[in-house]
């Protein structure tokens, strides 16, 4: 599994006013996505998770991807989806 990057006239040429960013996340002109996923070999893309998805909850760090497994686990789940939300 990797990093998913793409590029052509559809992405972004950079961020307003920083170059740090840009090449970051923008590194010999193809945008990194932050997606995680594989191809297989039929050419379908399979996206897995995500790269920076952590959620800091009171100071505990909790990877979505974790809590979807445990939640998968429950004969009565089928199909789970964890995000975070700001509460101000």
């Amino acid at each position: 599994m990797a990093e998913i990057a793409t590029s052509g006239p559809q992405v972004i040429p950079g961020y307003w006013n920083k170059p740090e960013a840009t090449l970051a996340s923008l590194p010999g002109g193809e945008l990194l996505t932050g997606d995680v996923g594989f191809t297989d070999a039929d050419g379908w893309f399979y996206l897995v998770d995500r790269k920076k998805d952590m959620i800091n909850a009171a100071g505990y760090k909790v990877w979505p991807r974790e809590v979807e497994d445990v939640l998968y686990g429950h004969p009565a789940v089928r199909e789970v989806a964890v995000i975070g939300l700001f509460s101000f």
